[in-house]
């Protein structure tokens, strides 16, 4: 998805959050943050345009991505780069359920990349204005194959998907991650 956002936005570097607390897996279990940080540095060890910020790891209580983007704001400051929101549609139906959504959309354009099963519309209820700026973040391209329950789910198998780097791969067998051995 990242590398769907990145060309269909035009992005000069991007910047990818592990989350610490997910509001939405609560009472689900979650890889620990230094594994999932481990990885994502293997995923993206090549990549000089991706940054990788933990400064989510570090604040109590659940992630919630208005939150981050007031920080990241606060650190770059008023006149700091433009921000987008990177996400799949299958988060759309929900969005409406984030909080302080309506903030999140006037604070970071969202870059919306489409997914298998999940419709690319505007979720109803958002105010216009909003809405309007939703729709201006759909990235018309093929839908991103990858799913993370299909991803957890091959790794539980043993397989190694696709979308998974043999670095990536290897580490989350070694540490016997998402069931794989």
């Amino acid at each position: 998805m990242l590398e769907v956002a990145r060309r269909g936005a035009e992005l000069d570097h991007v910047l990818v959050i592990p989350a610490a607390r997910p509001p939405h897996k609560r009472g689900s279990k979650v890889s620990a943050a230094h594994d999932r940080v481990a990885m994502l540095r293997l995923a993206f060890a090549e990549a000089d345009d991706v940054l990788l910020y933990e400064g989510e790891l570090e604040r109590p209580g659940p992630s919630y991505s208005i939150d981050t983007v007031r920080e990241l704001r606060r650190l770059c400051g008023a006149d700091g780069p433009a921000f987008f929101w990177i996400l799949g549609s299958d988060n759309l139906a929900g969005l409406g359920a984030w909080k302080e959504a309506g903030a999140l959309l006037a604070e970071a354009a969202p870059l919306v990349v489409a997914r298998p099963g999940a419709e690319l519309a505007v979720p109803s209820g958002f105010d216009p204005e909003l809405a309007e700026r939703l729709a201006a973040g759909f990235l018309e391209s093929a839908a991103h194959p990858a799913t993370a329950t299909e991803v957890r789910a091959e790794l539980a198998a043993g397989v190694r998907p696709s979308h998974v780097s043999r670095a990536v791969w290897e580490y989350a067998r070694s540490r016997g991650l998402y069931g794989g051995a």
